[in-house]
């Protein structure tokens, strides 16, 4: 008996532990091209995206970042209308890569709409990639919290 109210105390002890860990998220829209779910407690700012930066876009293409410092997430968004359909993995590598410059491999799932790209070798400092296209406008959410950023990505919505 006593042995089985112990393995009782321990699984409701890692249940409790896990529920106090989830994250809460609440819908916000960006810029009104698309809506995501992002945790309630975000923070999110546009960061600049011009030549000074390095980028020099005509004005009928958007690129923009929004960064989380909190949270440590980055939702970038483009419509950039060399990327659609076909070219969006290449995007999608492109952009693991330089937020990953130390790894050589990732885990990649096809998931609906969403490719997601994850590290092969886990650490606090290792991004991983949500990337979801339709048409010309695309996506990208990337963060260090791997289940946080598969979450967001799974709850884009374009407008």
């Amino acid at each position: 008996m006593d042995k089985k109210f112990i393995s009782i105390c321990i699984i409701a002890l890692v249940l409790s532990i896990g529920a106090v860990s989830a994250v809460n998220l609440e819908t916000k829209n960006f810029d009104d091209t698309f809506s995501i779910k992002v945790p309630k407690n975000s923070n999110f700012a546009v960061q600049a995206m011009d030549k000074e930066s390095g980028f020099n876009f005509s004005s009928n293409v958007s690129l923009k970042m929004h960064v989380d410092e909190k949270n440590q997430i980055i939702v970038i968004f483009s419509d950039i209308p060399l990327i659609s359909k076909d070219s969006a993995d290449y995007w999608y590598q492109y952009m693991f890569q330089n937020m990953n410059p130390d790894l050589d491999s990732c885990y990649e799932t096809q998931i609906g709409d969403m490719k997601y790209l994850k590290p092969v070798k886990e650490s606090s400092t290792n991004f991983a990639l949500a990337g979801i296209n339709k048409g010309n406008d695309t996506v990208m959410v990337a963060g260090t919290d791997y289940d946080l950023v598969k979450s967001m990505g799974e709850t884009v919505k374009f407008k």
